[in-house]
């Protein structure tokens, strides 16, 4: 189903987030403008009505200034939906701003860390997928740093590494602070000289308390795995998985003590964003399921998000060729028994 014909609101359209209220609503959001990076783009946004078929006519519901806007990320938590998103000229330098829905208003926009060091406010909170909330209260926000130059050495292999982490709030979002960063070991993963890479955009749930797990985007060819058994504050060697990568957006979901995966199963870095697929694993990720292909034509869809909708199924929303964002919905006859 998709949110809006393409071309209807602008030229492109990508990297979709989803959450549900308490009621039932669901809310979509995307940044769309003239294309990625371009001054012009904005957070748009759209919902869906309870027992609806058609979503609302998308509308802006952010633009702070005129640098380019990324990345939205949406998180219920109680009463309140929390957006978290990127605004800078580039992913080296954006900056983490939130929102908070509450009482049908959006409140101001505001920067996520605030700190008299720049840098310090680079890279914060979620990148593109949706936090979690520990066992143990704890908010965790699947984070990286895809700066690919330290402008203060000369380049070199050391120098140009995407890395991930996790950022951890204790106090409900008021505070965070940055875990350390997954180690990649470059040179076992093909990480040539004088060339980018690694691991980002990493996605996140707890198998039982404190041990919590994600998988992560990467440039070698895999998606990649990395595990914590202290709440996130630290983190094993990022592995690979059995399942190929495509140097593109990955997502995963717990559900009924079940993994929900959905990914493009292609493994050639920047490789073709089509087939779109969905796994699930029942036993925490160590085997999966053969691929169901939501999409598998030529074209470019990528870029997912999936959430569980009211304990009853699956929400999931990804970019369909940069022109529209599409929706599928996963109900389940029995919740309890989803396979």
């Amino acid at each position: 189903m998709f949110i809006f014909q393409p071309l209807a609101n602008f030229f492109q359209c990508h990297a979709s987030t989803l959450a549900q209220l308490k009621d039932g609503r669901i809310f979509v959001a995307w940044f769309g403008g003239t294309k990625e990076s371009h001054p012009d783009t904005a957070i748009w946004m759209s919902y869906l009505l309870p027992n609806q078929n058609t979503w609302c006519p998308p509308y802006i519901v952010v633009k702070i200034n005129n640098k380019a806007h990324w990345n939205p990320v949406l998180f219920v938590f109680g009463e309140k939906m929390y957006m978290f998103f990127k605004v800078g000229s580039t992913t080296e330098n954006w900056i983490t701003y939130y929102m908070i829905f509450e009482n049908e208003k959006w409140s101001e926009a505001e920067i996520l860390v605030k700190t008299d060091v720049l840098e310090e406010q680079y890279n914060r909170g979620p990148v593109r997928s949706k936090p979690i909330v520990l066992s143990n209260g704890y908010w965790l926000a699947p984070s990286s740093d895809e700066k690919t130059i330290n402008h203060n050495a000369p380049q070199s292999p050391n120098d140009v590494i995407w890395k991930a982490f996790a950022d951890i709030s204790k106090d409900e979002g008021k505070t965070w602070n940055k875990s350390e960063f997954i180690n990649f070991n470059k040179e076992k993963y093909g990480f040539k000289n004088g060339q980018y890479g690694g691991i980002i955009q990493p996605s996140l749930w707890e198998s039982c308390d404190g041990n919590v797990h994600m998988l992560l985007r990467s440039t070698a060819g895999y998606i990649f795995r990395s595990d914590s058994f202290n709440y996130g504050k630290t983190w094993c060697e990022a592995y690979p998985t059995e399942w190929p990568n495509n140097n593109s957006g990955i997502d995963v979901v717990k559900f009924n003590d079940h993994l929900f995966l959905v990914f493009n199963p292609v493994s050639k870095n920047w490789g073709a964003r089509t087939p779109l697929s969905l796994s699930f694993s029942s036993d925490n990720g160590k085997k999966w399921s053969n691929p169901i292909h939501m999409e598998k034509g030529a074209g470019s869809f990528s870029y997912p998000s999936i959430i569980s909708i009211q304990g009853e199924g699956l929400g999931i929303t990804y970019t369909w060729n940069r022109l529209s964002i599409s929706y599928v919905k996963i109900m389940f006859k029995n919740k309890n028994n989803v396979v």
